[in-house]
């Protein structure tokens, strides 16, 4: 993340350099601070990464199910992304309104220390990129030959570290509140038996590489049909849009129903051999994902998804 705009680039004549990038990393404020806001901020992409994923899973494990499905599950996964996307927007919006009032008082700090020790210094970074730059290799840097006379970064910093005002300042953007993402896991009933197996848990792992070729010619759709509305667009090229992304999703649930609807046949009747013929629970198929509240009675997931896929009738079932 971001924490550190540039001041104005315009050189100034003189003995001695500083950069605002050489500054940030002798500065004791910056460090600690940065840091500080680092931890919500990371913590809260974690946050929405699981979710984000957990969504994902959810919507598929629905296709999969198809006529299984239940309609309020089906609602409650909208629900749950809209509720998502508005507080992934409330978030971005304190995060850039955040970054952007610290980056401003470390700015503005950083000035005032320039004027008062380094007054006439140049703008330098003292280290620059040496040879070409490898793809999954780290910079090579060494010693800026531009940058003459004293190093003053070090004077800068301590000069930004005893600044009273912004220490003031920073106290106030560091005492404000997150946002937070809603809580609405929720355990949902699975389709049926005394025990239950996660159904795109099993897909997954039986048919893997079908499951994510339509995973991904979804978000290539998905993507096509949202190009159809960039900038500003007209009432028909949003109705058209919408209508596309109505076809696609679709287009999706019918190909995920198609694949998981033998394997659910072979599962299904290898659970109720199980339960006739060795008395073991009954098994259903859970939709909900455990980041998401799961399904009531037992999760027999890790126990039974290799057992099953083992089964000669589902084993026949997958493509």
């Amino acid at each position: 993340m971001h924490l550190f705009a540039l001041i104005s680039s315009a050189a100034l004549a003189g003995p001695g350099y500083f950069h605002p990038a050489d500054i940030g990393a002798e500065s004791e404020v910056f460090a600690s601070t940065s840091e500080q806001l680092s931890e919500p901020f990371d913590a809260l992409q974690d946050r929405a990464a699981s979710l984000a994923l957990a969504l994902r899973q959810y919507r598929a494990a629905l296709d999969l199910l198809g006529p299984a499905a239940s309609q309020d599950e089906r609602d409650r996964v909208t629900e749950i992304e809209t509720q998502y996307n508005t507080d992934m927007a409330a978030l971005q919006a304190f995060a850039d309104a955040l970054i952007s009032d610290y980056d401003d008082h470390m700015v503005a700090a950083m000035e005032r220390a320039v004027g008062s020790v380094a007054a006439g210094a140049v703008q330098c970074q003292r280290e620059i990129p040496r040879g070409p730059s490898l793809p999954g290799m780290p910079t090579r840097m060494e010693p800026n030959p531009e940058c003459t006379g004293t190093d003053l970064n070090a004077n800068v910093a301590r000069a930004m570290d005893a600044d009273a005002v912004l220490a003031a300042s920073l106290k106030e953007v560091m005492a404000r509140p997150w946002p937070s993402f809603a809580d609405l896991s929720e355990t949902q009933p699975p389709t049926g038996g005394e025990r239950h197996v996660h159904l795109h848990a099993l897909v997954s792992r039986g048919a893997g590489d079908v499951l994510r070729r339509i995973d991904r010619e979804d978000d290539e759709r998905r993507f096509e049909a949202n190009a159809m509305a960039e900038g500003t667009p007209t009432e028909s090229e949003r109705a058209a849009q919408v209508a596309s992304l109505r076809s696609v999703a679709a287009e999706t649930a019918r190909r995920r129903s198609e694949l998981a609807a033998p394997i659910l046949a072979a599962g299904d009747a290898a659970a109720a051999k199980w339960t006739s013929k060795g008395g073991e629970p009954s098994t259903g198929w859970c939709a909900n994902p455990v980041a998401l509240g799961g399904c009531t009675g037992t999760d027999a997931t890790d126990e039974l998804v290799g057992r099953l896929l083992e089964d000669k009738k589902v084993a026949k079932a997958l493509p």
